[in-house]
Formats: structure tokens, C-alpha cells, sequence
């Protein structure tokens, strides 16, 4: 057995109404229970031996706030606080339907939430890490991909609502996760979300698409400036070292250091030179 804390995500907005929401969660499941609001259990057939106590169903609460937390912070981050109050609204709306038909028995709304919220991570983040910890020994941490979360989730709660009885969520609940997932296929289908470009949606991970290009949303100037900082840098070209004035005054020759300072005017207009000790039939 093991839950979940955290979700590796890229956050595009603050979710701030997951924080809000979160705490009203667990008062208001915390009241309904000193209340005695559960659903009627009824004890599941070769299991009316088994006593389902007080100290299970907290156990279970527990567990369900910290998939709560998990799921519900990673998907207002994804979303936005504003469509994130507005599906838990869709959810509100169609438990109250579902309760006032049922007359108000056989669904707990703390599952029916989180089977919603379920469906929506699922449709985001398929294949991000989620850490959890095993509450029995070795009592370690670990992470596994977000759609295993979601269908050990699904099983938990599947076996929990039919060993206690509650039939009726072991059907609805599924309209629950239906719910999520039409919801978030919807915000993509429109284009009011889009994926992070190292993220997969579910619908990318069944085709086995890469995940979209979301850079031609950039203005012209910005995508330049990024593919002249991914260009390889060229080497630059030698640079060519300066003749100096004493450089180019001075004799190439090798005959030029055995010059002697004496010039002579020849004949045909031409300086020549001739050696100090040189004849002067030379000359």
C-alpha cells in the first residue's frame, strides 16, 4: 500500500484556489463524518464478517486528502485557478443531480471529486513521475508514472465503495472520471490549453506523438534570437599581425648589413653603393 505527496510538473499558473480549496475539503469531510453523513454501509456479502470501524474509514479519508492534494495542485497548475473552480462546479453540479435522485445515498462526494480531478491529471500528465511512500515496511519513497497512480487509484476506491456497500458509487464514480476526462479534452480541443513542449497529453501518448511545438507563438524577434544562440559559433579568422614601421624600413636582403654608408651617383642616374676599402677602378 502507498500514497502519493508530490507531482513533477511544469507549473504555468499558481494554484492558488487548489490551496483554498483543499483545506474546505477536509473540514467539510471531517464535519459530514462527526455528523454520521457517510452513505449507509452495507457490509459486502462473504465480508459481513469484517467490521468496517471508525478507524478505516479515517484511514481512508486520510488517504483520499493526500490524492487530493497530489492530483488537485497539478491540475489547477495546468489549468488555472479560474476553469479549476469551474470543473469542480461541473462535478458539484452533477453529484447534487445524482444525491437528489439517489436520495442522497450510496455516494461519498470526497471520491466523487477526486475521481473527477483523476480524470483530468490524467488527460495533462500521463506519463510525469508522482513520488510517493509506502505506509507498510519498507516504508521508503519512490515515484511512478501518473496514469499507474490513476488506475491503482480507481481500484482502491472501486473495492473500498463495494466492500462497504456503496453500490451506487461503484457505478458513478466512473461518470465522475468520464467527466474529468471530457472536460480536459475539451480545454484542449478548443485550444483554451495547450501541452508543455516536454510533456505528453494522453491523447499524444496513445498515438505515440511527440509532444507539440508551441514556439511559433513567439514573436519573430524572439525566435531569431534563439537560433542565432543555437548556431555553432564559428572560429574566427586569424588575425593578420601588423608590419611595423621599424619592420618595414629595415633591409631584406642579406647583402643589406655589409652596406657601407658611402653612395655614389653613377653615370646612368642610378645611387649605387660601394664598399669603403673597394678600388677605384671599380668605381
Amino acid at each position: 500500500m502507498f500514497l502519493p505527496y508530490s507531482s513533477d510538473v511544469f507549473p504555468e499558473y499558481r494554484p492558488w484556489l487548489a490551496y483554498v480549496t483543499f483545506p474546505a475539503f477536509v473540514i467539510f469531510s471531517f464535519y459530514l463524518a462527526a455528523e454520521g453523513a457517510f452513505p449507509e454501509i452495507n457490509r459486502f456479502l462473504f465480508l459481513s464478517f469484517i467490521e468496517f470501524g471508525p478507524f478505516l474509514l479515517l484511514l481512508f479519508m486520510l488517504g483520499s486528502f493526500l490524492v487530493l492534494w497530489t492530483l488537485g495542485k497539478a491540475v489547477c497548475c495546468k489549468i488555472g485557478n479560474f476553469r479549476y473552480v469551474l470543473g469542480l462546479f461541473v462535478l458539484f453540479v452533477l453529484f447534487a443531480g445524482i444525491s437528489w435522485a439517489a436520495d442522497a445515498q450510496g455516494i461519498w462526494f470526497l471520491s466523487w471529486f477526486i475521481s473527477g480531478i483523476a480524470g483530468v491529471y490524467l488527460v495533462f500528465y500521463p506519463e510525469n513521475s508522482v513520488d510517493c511512500f509506502f505506509v507498510v515496511p519498507p516504508f521508503s519513497g519512490f515515484s511512478i508514472a501518473g496514469y499507474w497512480l490513476i488506475l491503482f487509484w480507481l481500484f482502491v476506491d472501486f473495492l473500498f465503495c463495494l466492500f462497504l456497500g456503496w453500490y451506487l458509487a461503484c457505478l458513478v464514480h466512473p461518470l465522475a472520471f468520464s467527466t474529468g476526462l471530457a472536460y480536459a479534452s475539451l480545454l484542449l480541443k478548443v485550444g483554451r490549453i495547450r501541452p508543455h513542449p516536454d510533456e505528453r497529453t494522453l491523447w499524444q501518448a496513445i498515438r505515440d506523438r511527440q509532444p507539440e511545438e508551441r514556439f511559433w507563438e513567439e514573436s519573430w524577434s524572439v525566435r531569431q534570437k534563439r537560433a542565432r544562440q543555437e548556431e555553432p559559433e564559428e572560429p574566427k579568422p586569424a588575425v593578420r599581425v601588423q608590419e611595423t614601421a621599424s619592420a618595414r624600413s629595415a633591409p631584406t636582403a642579406p647583402e643589406a648589413e655589409n652596406r657601407a654608408d658611402t653612395a655614389v651617383l653613377c653615370p646612368c642616374g642610378r645611387v649605387v653603393y660601394a664598399a669603403a676599402d673597394a678600388p677605384a677602378a671599380d668605381l
